[in-house]
């Protein structure tokens, strides 16, 4: 259940049932960058940080969010959006570290940052790519309702649309 939101200092919080998913700072994001040891998502982050810098105005739609758990304040992995909404559409990704993997946390992240985007006034859709033999994340967006729509880049695509 999405339980609020609010922003500081332009980073914005979204709380959730047992977490809190927090944008990150650029500091944030370069430590991510320095501590990756995946030249992939070394990269990834590093376009997010060039994202965020170049456009302030539109920063929360590319920063990675923190997902944070509530008891521990603990950070237990990340998620968040792939730029700016698209003829109203946006893409989204996530991740849950392995220790904290099968306990439901990236269903109730994506679920409270689906919430958070669709109250956002450009966004109807919502998309998500995901490796064909990665069972775990498509059963992740079949509780999040999402619906298969084609292959693209990244795998199998997935669409949820705003109930209006």
């Amino acid at each position: 259940m999405f339980l609020g939101c609010m922003t500081m200092n332009k980073e914005v919080i979204v709380k959730i049932n047992r977490l809190m998913l927090e944008s990150m700072t650029d500091d944030e994001i370069r430590t991510l960058i320095m501590n990756a040891s995946d030249l992939e998502l070394k990269n990834a982050y590093s376009e997010m940080l060039d994202s965020c810098m170049n456009d302030v105005v539109n920063r929360v739609w590319y920063s990675p969010w923190k997902v944070v758990l509530g008891s521990s304040k603990e950070q237990i992995g990340s998620i968040g959006f792939k730029g700016t909404p698209i003829n109203r559409s946006v893409k989204i990704g996530y991740n849950i570290d392995s220790p904290y993997e099968g306990n439901g946390y990236a269903t109730e992240d994506g679920k409270g940052l689906i919430e958070w985007a669709f109250a956002q006034q450009d966004v109807l859709f919502i998309e998500a790519e995901t490796a064909a033999d990665n069972a775990a994340s498509m059963r992740i967006l079949e509780k999040l309702e999402f619906k298969p729509n084609g292959t693209r880049e990244e795998g199998l695509r997935f669409i949820k649309e705003k109930i209006k």
